[in-house]
């Protein structure tokens, strides 16, 4: 609903901001990601994170961050592995994904922050 009717927003995280602007620039900006249809999704995970490809579990597949790679990359990767890729397309973040990675991003922060201050 709040992509539909708004042009700008502010996320907030524990009383913070950790972004604010256009909507359209926040969703854009984040990490390019494909999202992959296989029927072998735990052998998939496996061949793209020993290639140091990040991906994660998703209700409608696996969505694998482009961040230092490229779908052919991917692709080639999963079929060298043997995995039988139904479909890859291109994956636009959606407001929930853009909140989710903004405030695990801050989480980890803050982690690696109290670690090191003990």
């Amino acid at each position: 609903e709040v992509e539909a009717t708004c042009t700008h927003v502010a996320v907030l995280h524990k009383g913070n901001v950790v972004a604010q602007g256009e909507l359209a620039l926040l969703l854009a900006a984040g990490i390019p990601t494909l999202l992959v249809s296989t029927p072998e999704q735990t052998q998939a995970v496996e061949a793209l994170r020993d290639n140091r490809i990040g991906v994660r579990v998703v209700t409608d597949g696996l969505l694998v961050d482009l961040a230092g790679t490229s779908a052919p990359a991917v692709v080639g990767t999963l079929v060298r592995a043997g995995v039988p890729v139904h479909e890859v397309r291109r994956q636009r973040a959606d407001l929930e994904e853009l909140f989710a990675r903004l405030t695990e991003a801050t989480d980890a922060t803050d982690i690696v922050e109290q670690e090191g201050s003990r």
